[in-house]
């Protein structure tokens, strides 16, 4: 909430036009909005929000009659199109902003879809798939104790479901491969690099998953594990080769997140995620300069309607 406000209130003073609108109005706008919109929300995440806020007020002569103060004793717009005015004006330097964050949050998408591309093309093998297991990463409790210990905010884990599970709706039906087997997309790299559709797809996918977040789980990220699958026994995970973690973010070392096996004190299991270093050499996989190519900030997308 306070966001919120102190940003309507750095886009009116940094706007050229004079705008018309104290604090007490724009307290009243910011708690009008239902708190469940926002809460647990980032900063790139908040303003859309604000955007919609302010549009609705704007066009809803409904909405603009009925908006009161904070302590309900004064209505804000009624009768008054002056400040009604005055708040449109706001909502086009909050619009310039919404799409410039729009705008960029295609950038990161192309900037990603080009470092998986990059990376693909270099494993190009005849009849190589490589697959993408879908991970949550999370702040993870493991334990009851206020200790530093049992608290891990960059714990990850594989999401295995079975046939059925409605818990995550963007995991398909062929992805799902069972509770204790993880959740893949899987890649024909040939065909990719061959400029299949159906392929590109899948990658556009992977990028989007990465670059989401569910309503429901306003807490949880999502990314995936990338990995070379057996050729002998490509439907058993456990003997897969994987070479990379990635979230929307950027790419990982394994040093830098929990990855490893976990029973949580409700009972809760997590397979352990482990990278095979000798392959990541071969490749020459260079994290950190994957990375300075993929810095781009972007607005996390709400995966719900996904």
């Amino acid at each position: 909430m306070k966001r919120m406000i102190r940003f309507l209130k750095n886009c009116k003073a940094l706007s050229e036009i004079d705008i018309d609108l104290s604090s007490f109005d724009i307290n009243a706008v910011c708690y009008d909005i239902d708190a469940d919109k926002y809460q647990n929300s980032s900063f790139y995440e908040l303003v859309p929000i604000i955007y919609d806020q302010l549009n609705s007020i704007s066009e809803n002569i409904q909405h603009s009659n009925d908006l009161v103060s904070v302590d309900g004793r004064e209505f804000i717009f009624r009768y008054n199109f002056q400040k009604l005015s005055n708040l449109r004006t706001l909502l086009a330097e909050v619009e310039g902003i919404y799409v410039d964050l729009t705008q960029t949050n295609i950038e990161a998408e192309h900037n990603k879809i080009s470092a998986l591309w990059s990376i693909l093309s270099q494993i190009q093998y005849r009849g190589q798939t490589i697959k993408f297991k879908y991970i949550e990463t999370r702040h993870i409790q493991i334990s009851k104790s206020t200790e530093p210990w049992a608290s891990m905010p960059n714990g990850w884990n594989y999401l295995g479901l079975s046939e059925g599970t409605r818990q995550y709706e963007f995991v398909d039906s062929s992805e799902r491969h069972g509770r204790d087997n993880p959740s893949y997309i899987e890649v024909d790299v040939d065909r990719l690099i061959n400029m299949d559709v159906a392929e590109m797809q899948k990658l556009l996918k992977i990028v989007k998953i990465s670059m989401g977040f569910k309503s429901s789980r306003p807490d949880s990220r999502f990314g995936f594990v990338m990995a070379m699958s057996d050729s002998t026994h490509p439907e058993d995970t456990n003997l897969d080769i994987n070479i990379a973690i990635f979230d929307g973010l950027k790419f990982y070392s394994t040093d830098e997140v929990y990855s490893g096996p976990l029973t949580l004190y409700k009972g809760r299991g997590y397979l352990p995620i482990s990278m095979d270093p000798y392959f990541s050499y071969i490749l020459n996989f260079d994290i950190k300069q994957i990375n300075n190519k993929l810095i781009q900030s972007f607005n996390y997308k709400n995966l719900q309607n996904y």
